[in-house]
């Protein structure tokens, strides 16, 4: 599976879910070469994630009671994961920043 994909999916969530007529969301890609992985940060200026979906993706799977509003989260997880990395969801004075960091292919 491709990164795309996932962060396809966080751009979009990103700027869905943010009630600014103009939502602003950026995206840059590094690479860590001590750790030899692609890091992806996708960050917004939107209200952030609700406690009550940051709490399912971080216990990585729901419940009838505790479960996400959408797939697109999951997907950008099930992405950087089948790649071999992982995405981290922090809060922002100013938004929302989601980093994805996954493996560099070795040629």
């Amino acid at each position: 599976m491709q990164i795309g994909p996932a962060v396809e999916n966080l751009v979009e969530n990103a700027a869905e879910h943010n009630p600014e007529p103009t939502p602003t969301v950026r995206v840059s890609v590094s690479l860590d070469g001590d750790a030899d992985e692609a890091v992806v940060t996708v960050r917004d200026d939107g209200p952030g994630l609700p406690p009550i979906e940051r709490r399912t993706l971080e216990a990585d799977h729901e419940t009838a009671l505790v479960h996400a509003g959408g797939l697109g989260l999951w997907i950008a997880r099930w992405g950087a994961r089948a790649a071999g990395g992982d995405v981290a969801f922090h809060d922002r004075a100013d938004g929302t920043e989601v980093v994805v960091r996954v493996p560099v292919a070795s040629e």
